[in-house]
């Protein structure tokens, strides 16, 4: 995965490369490829800096990010969906 990054998108592919997941403006997108599809779509807080990576297995997507009030979020999404597992502030 690429990040984090104080400002633009961020991306990461699934490990069998067959998807990319794009966290920007607030919004975290998952694009099935090659046809680039969106598959998923998912609201998060528009972090000042953010990661997103998918697990070893490509079933999770992990987005890590602070918000501009130095608020640390982690969200666990579907990997193929993109739907909101869970949510934690560490």
């Amino acid at each position: 995965s690429c990040g984090p990054s104080p400002a633009g998108p961020v991306a990461a592919f699934s490990p069998d490369g067959t998807r990319l997941a794009i966290a920007h403006d607030g919004r975290v997108r998952i694009f099935r490829l090659p046809t680039g599809r969106r598959c998923g779509s998912t609201p998060t807080p528009e972090f000042a800096r953010v990661s997103v990576r998918f697990s070893e297995d490509g079933r999770r997507l992990v987005v890590s990010g602070i918000h501009r009030y130095d608020d640390a979020y982690e969200f666990v999404l579907d990997g193929r969906s993109g739907r909101r597992l869970a949510v934690s502030r560490p």
